[in-house]
């Protein structure tokens, strides 16, 4: 739990609203302070707090001044103790939370993965979006460590979920070709040969490259599928591109101009040329 709240946070989300003090009388100051501290933490948070480190100090303070016992007797009760399990009973009957279990947990993070597009899969991102889906829900978050976990299996879902749409989408020239340049003996050229450096500036060389935008262009991409996952990185592949391929070939085209007449630049277009 985040350890500084505002003086407007306080006001708004621990403070004991007049229907629900009905859950705090006829209880002894300290099990007032516990017991409504159990509930705004879990209101505010989406989970019970574990220990008395996980809640603002601030927090406690403005609790204990609402309800008018000294912020002392936070000390006298057990968050984790026999008499906080039955208050959480009590507090869940009253708000409707109850606690989250693996099939939960997993429905979640389906739930999160269809509703995310590929460019929004981030863990801070998916971290929010699972917390926003549990307190819908309301069901109790897990811990801290474990929301974490899932938030990185839910990365590694959401990239699989892509890719497999992704590979479904490609017409069957294009996988031929696709698996034709992962095979080093293929009568085209091999994913190697198309990452490899361009090399010394020559007539060669212009010509390699010229084949290797030949044969990229011959790939028919989802670019309505694609343009969602070219946003984030696009840019900075696009210049590595532009450096990796026309630097030789201009260079070599300044030296002889006549051996680029028949080479037009229309030959390599980025994803969003479509």
């Amino acid at each position: 739990m985040r350890q500084h709240v505002t003086p407007q946070e306080l006001d708004e989300h621990f403070t004991v609203l007049p229907q629900e003090h009905t859950l705090l009388i006829q209880k002894s100051a300290a099990h007032r302070l516990g017991c409504a501290i159990l509930l705004k933490c879990l209101q505010w948070e989406g989970r019970f707090p574990a220990t008395w480190h996980d809640v603002p100090r601030e927090a406690i303070q403005h609790l204990a001044d609402h309800l008018g016992v000294p912020v002392d007797s936070s000390r006298q009760y057990d968050l984790q103790g026999r008499l906080a399990r039955y208050h959480k009973e009590q507090i869940r009957h009253w708000t409707g939370f109850r606690p989250g279990t693996i099939t939960d947990a997993e429905a979640i993070k389906a739930w999160v993965c269809t509703h995310t597009r590929i460019d929004e899969v981030t863990v801070p991102q998916l971290l929010s979006r699972l917390t926003h889906r549990y307190q819908q829900l309301k069901i109790e978050l897990p811990t801290p460590q474990r929301l974490e976990r899932l938030a990185h299996s839910a990365l590694q879902t959401g990239e699989e979920q892509f890719l497999t749409t992704l590979a479904q989408a490609l017409s069957p020239e294009t996988r031929v070709l696709i698996d034709a340049m992962l095979t080093e003996t293929s009568a085209f050229l091999s994913l190697t040969e198309l990452k490899a450096d361009p090399g010394g500036q020559s007539l060669d060389t212009l010509l390699t490259e010229v084949e290797k935008l030949q044969q990229l262009q011959r790939l028919t991409l989802p670019h309505d599928l694609l343009n969602p996952a070219w946003s984030i990185k696009w840019e900075s592949m696009r210049r590595n591109a532009l450096t990796r391929h026309f630097s030789p070939i201009s260079n070599v085209s300044r030296a002889r101009p006549h051996c680029c007449s028949g080479w037009q630049p229309h030959l390599w277009r980025s994803p969003r040329a479509g």
